[in-house]
């Protein structure tokens, strides 16, 4: 699982379907690493839940003429029924500003614009979860995931804990790990505008909170469980 913490989810207007810049280039460095392990072209695939990421995506990820860069295509979740890939890397591509989160808003609130139908549908998280051969790569921001935001429902629960087993077995990797560059070099306008937000210029601390935040739904979570209850904050 690959943790993109500083992103966010946004709309052209409030009708169309969201786009994630900060995924979108997290996934580009990632298959340029799998490119330099030696991993082809035509054994990638991208899956997104949104034909407005694919859109985005598939002019960053484009197949060198070779085979030995880029992927083989970037296709929805839907689109990408009854067929299978070596690897396939999963974008959620829904995420809250992370301010919400470090300055503790009720971002079941501010997240009303963002999640949609297809995030919550079990169908196609399975339909996700089941196309790899060899490797499965979830991209997205973890901190919506074990949130309140998806409480209270099966789907919510299943991303929670699906979180929360990853951690567990050290099977998360954040975004600073895959890059060489200072984090605001990486995220670019949405570290500006969590400055703003957070009224912070230290990244660090930023980070910090976003990781303190995670750490702490997961236990309450996991606390719940042995008592028989749900995640709860």
């Amino acid at each position: 699982m690959l943790d993109v913490p500083i992103t966010q989810s946004r709309r052209e207007e409030i009708e169309k379907p969201p786009q994630n810049y900060g995924n979108a280039t997290a996934i580009e460095e990632l298959i340029q690493n799998l490119n330099k392990e030696g991993i082809l072209a035509d054994d990638i695939v991208i899956l997104c839940f949104y034909s407005s990421q694919v859109a985005l995506l598939s002019n960053m990820v484009k197949a060198s003429e070779d085979g030995t860069k880029g992927c083989r295509e970037v296709r929805t979740v839907d689109s990408f029924h009854c067929r299978q890939a070596k690897i396939v890397i999963v974008d959620f591509v829904v995420a809250d500003s992370v301010a919400n989160f470090i300055l503790g808003k009720d971002i079941e609130t501010s997240s009303k614009l963002i999640l949609g139908d297809f995030i919550r549908d079990h169908r196609r998280i399975n339909l996700a979860l089941t196309r790899a051969h060899d490797g499965l790569i979830l991209v997205g921001q973890m901190a919506l995931f074990v949130s309140q935001t998806f409480n209270g429902g099966a789907l919510g629960n299943t991303l929670f804990w699906m979180v929360s087993d990853a951690m567990e077995r050290q099977l998360v990797c954040s975004m600073e790990q895959i890059v060489d560059n200072h984090p605001s070099a990486i995220y670019g306008r949405e570290i500006r505008e969590i400055m703003t937000d957070e009224a912070d210029d230290d990244v660090t601390l930023v980070m910090e909170k976003y990781h303190a935040y995670v750490e702490h739904r997961l236990h309450s979570g996991r606390l719940n469980r042995k008592l028989g209850g749900n995640p709860q904050p």
